[in-house]
């Protein structure tokens, strides 16, 4: 029972802590009280014992056996070599500062119409299988041949927006065709050169037959982080440079669980040397490059793996919010092509949660659905 009195209130206290306050004023389904009711479980005991230990991280490493064996149980030990491939070199991606526009397009074709096929290709056999019809596509486009050039409105290179992770046609033919991974498969980008050719290029191609989904590749920002070290330091919370761990009370959490998972960071990257308070949770097997990524980013990927998972009670830099999660990096630069290919890339190597700290004008990508 005092198994299941821990997991209820990890279960009860969650959305305490993290619900924006928009939400508890609205809750939804049985409140916290009507909970506490249903499973005999005294919320005020609970945070009475745990409050005591708030800010005493000699505490992290109590009993994990509630959760030691299930889906988010953290398999620990030495990484193996990376296997993943390297990102290709492609064109510079050139952006409006007024609009996040690029000079690219993502475009999801109809492929299994072979008129369609036939204009960009000029071959007039059906392909085997959708998938080779897009290995055609692509070909011609980097090719230049007149049939792709007319319908693409002169793209100078196309690339699949799924190019690390894609599946062999073999397994393809196992999905249904509204198969989430599927879809994703068949989105290809297209570069221009220069914005006012792909904006030109998106309104023609709204009109052309078999054109299912056409937008802008739009660029995103990184959010905004000061380089000071331990800079969330204020008067009130003197000796407590990390405050807001405080604030929603991850000590008291800590008591309970440091927490298991597998999360794949979206991001900048991470230095070649990886810092030495994120290296133990650190898993280079699982991260990969979508895009090259100028080094200047290194911080900021940084400093967004050291929230969720440096190393706690060690004595050095910071404590990672869930300070035993298994962390991977996929490295790339935010845009809505990059974007959606980290989100499918992580999910294929397993991660549990994806974390993307950056935002734009656009939140909602049409290739994110398939996604």
């Amino acid at each position: 029972m005092r198994h299941v009195n821990k997991l209820l209130s990890v279960l009860c206290f969650t959305p305490f802590l993290f619900s924006p306050s928009s939400l508890l004023a609205q809750p939804q389904g049985p409140s916290v009280d009507e909970l506490v009711e249903l499973v005999d479980f005294d919320f005020e005991q609970f945070q009475t014992e745990y409050s005591q230990y708030e800010a005493d991280y000699s505490k992290i490493g109590n009993d994990e056996s509630p959760f030691v064996g299930g889906a988010f149980d953290r398999q620990t030990g030495d990484a193996v070599p990376s296997v993943g491939r390297e990102a290709p070199e492609r064109p510079d991606v050139w952006e409006d500062e007024f609009s996040n526009d690029t000079n690219q397009l993502i475009i999801l074709l109809d492929l299994d119409d072979p008129e369609v096929t036939r204009a960009i290709t000029g071959d007039p056999d059906a392909f085997e299988s959708r998938a080779a019809a897009e290995y055609a596509v692509i070909e011609a486009i980097n090719r230049g041949d007149s049939g792709a050039r007319t319908y693409f409105s002169n793209a100078s290179e196309g690339w699949h927006l799924i190019w690390q992770d894609r599946l062999e046609a073999e397994a393809r033919e196992f999905l249904g065709d509204d198969d989430p991974y599927e879809i994703i498969q068949q989105y290809i980008v297209l570069h221009y050169p220069s914005i006012d050719d792909a904006r030109a290029a998106m309104s023609e191609m709204l009109l052309r037959r078999g054109v299912r989904h056409v937008e802008m590749n739009e660029t995103m920002e990184f959010s905004w982080a000061p380089n000071d070290p331990y800079f969330a330091v204020v008067s009130s919370s003197a000796g407590r440079y990390q405050w807001g761990m405080h604030a929603m009370r991850f000590p008291a959490a800590w008591d309970i669980t440091k927490g298991h998972g597998h999360v794949g960071v979206i991001d900048g990257g991470l230095p070649s040397s990886v810092p030495s308070d994120l290296q133990r949770n650190y898993r280079s097997q699982f991260s990969f490059v979508i895009a090259s990524v100028p080094s200047v980013y290194e911080f900021h990927g940084t400093h967004v793996m050291g929230i969720i998972g440096a190393t706690a009670n060690n004595s050095i830099g910071v404590a990672g919010g869930c300070p035993t999660c298994s962390t991977a990096m996929a490295r790339m630069t935010p845009n809505i092509a990059n974007i959606t290919a980290g989100i499918t890339g992580v999910v294929s190597r397993g991660m549990q949660v994806a974390n993307m700290s950056f935002g734009g004008q656009n939140t909602c990508a049409g290739s994110y659905g398939a996604v």
